[in-house]
């Protein structure tokens, strides 16, 4: 792919080149046709001191006067045959110019799109990268540069106990998340963000330092705990997503952000989901608590027309995983000695 970009930027510069050239003949060309047909038309009425100018039309005379003998001075069509040419090879090379620009112009879009191209793949071999091909020096200056973008939304609905039951106004369940999203800032003082704000009147938090992952997951699982008791009612139910993901430029936050909202209208129960940028830089901290759990590829564009093909993931907690692996081991044993069992007797 580099290699076509420069063989096509050679092209583009011997075009460019040949069109130079190709400019000044065409100025040369029309100016000798205006001189001729000038010449020819004083010639006409004898003027005396065109001799002095011969010179320059005495080679193209020449050929000419092999396919053409003129009869007389007056009758002498030589010079305006001379410009008649001059003035066609003129117009020749003018549309030599417009074909070479549009050539030119064909091959620039083509260097665009090839460098497009390869853009697009410089990144996609960054976003696979080997992780096990970085050193723990590179390792760390990654995780270094990477930034922590968190977004919650918290799910306020009216505990319905009739279907005839109608819903929370919506300004009550916006005055109701503004309650749970302050008690959330609170609850983790502890790690303070370098940005916060809503986003879609979700809250969202930027950390500096991706590091910080598993000490805000700490803080923040039992801190969601206690605000889902203490701002539940009985005819009030309170549940949060959160979605965690990183970015390398505070510029690319918005974005980021526009993508991340996209993931609550998938309606997934798990209560944290990060994404595909999230697990590469996390999974460079050989030390993270959290396993990631592969929830599948999403179309995150909210223009049908556009793809925005992601994967997402959901944490878990690795000794809650441990431990849930080794109770399905359990039970698998104990159904396969039941079954021995029954074997034995059933002999």
């Amino acid at each position: 792919m580099a290699n076509s970009v420069k063989i096509m930027e050679r092209k583009i510069n011997a075009i460019s080149f040949t069109v130079f050239f190709v400019k000044v003949f065409t100025v040369i060309f029309f100016i000798y046709a205006f001189f001729a047909f000038l010449f020819w038309f004083l010639n006409c009425f004898e003027v005396e001191w065109l001799y002095l100018f011969n010179w320059l039309f005495i080679i193209p005379y020449k050929i000419v006067n092999v396919f053409y003998k003129p009869q007389g001075v007056s009758a002498d069509f030589t010079l305006a045959i001379i410009g008649g040419i001059s003035f066609i090879f003129g117009l020749i090379f003018q549309n030599s110019i417009n074909f070479l620009y549009e050539k030119m112009l064909d091959m620039e879009d083509e260097k665009e799109r090839i460098k497009a191209v390869i853009k697009k793949n410089r990144s996609l071999k960054f976003a696979r990268m080997s992780l096990a091909s970085l050193t723990e020096d590179k390792k760390s200056a990654v995780i270094k540069e990477a930034q922590l973008v968190f977004l919650i939304t918290a799910r306020v609905e009216k505990i319905k106990k009739q279907k005839e039951d109608s819903d929370l106004p919506l300004q009550a369940v916006n005055e109701y998340k503004t309650l749970v999203y302050k008690e959330i800032l609170k609850k983790i003082t502890a790690i303070r963000p370098i940005q916060k704000g809503y986003f879609r009147k979700n809250l969202f938090m930027l950390f500096k330092d991706f590091k910080i992952t598993d000490n805000l997951i700490y803080i923040l699982k039992p801190a969601l705990e206690e605000i889902t008791q203490e701002y539940t009612r009985e005819d009030v139910s309170v549940t949060f997503s959160v979605i965690l993901s990183s970015i390398f430029d505070v510029n690319n936050l918005e974005k980021e952000l526009d993508s991340m909202d996209t993931i609550f209208l998938l309606n997934i129960d798990d209560l944290i989901i990060v994404t595909n940028k999230f697990k590469l830089n996390y999974e460079n901290n050989t030390t993270f608590k959290y396993a990631l759990k592969l929830k599948g590829e999403y179309n995150l564009s909210k223009n049908l027309t556009i793809s925005n093909n992601q994967t997402i993931y959901s944490l878990i907690d690795k000794k809650a995983q441990k431990e849930k692996e080794g109770l399905k081991g359990k039970n698998k044993q104990g159904e396969n000695s039941n079954e021995n069992e029954n074997n034995k007797n059933g002999s």
